[in-house]
């Protein structure tokens, strides 16, 4: 993502477009704000869901990063490389 700034996602770093402002994110356990994220169905806030906790986070990313680290080691292309359409 990019570097961000207060009035960036918080997550990927991206501006907010002209045509729609960034969702104010929230932790859903204790309702307390979090920072900005991506809108709509596809943005970064859908990407974390209601039970998203930072220990959570750590254990997804940790496993797709044994399964990148799986595919990688016999060639196949993984999803952090750009794969050319």
């Amino acid at each position: 993502g990019g570097e961000w700034t207060a009035d960036c996602c918080g997550v990927c770093g991206k501006h907010p477009s002209t045509a729609r402002h960034m969702d104010r994110d929230h932790d859903h356990t204790t309702g307390l704000p979090r920072g900005l994220a991506c809108p709509g169905n596809t943005g970064c806030n859908a990407l974390m869901p209601r039970q998203m906790t930072l220990e959570r986070a750590r254990a997804i990313v940790g496993y797709l990063e044994r399964v990148e680290r799986f595919y990688a080691v016999r060639g196949a292309p993984v999803a952090s490389e750009e794969v050319a359409s």
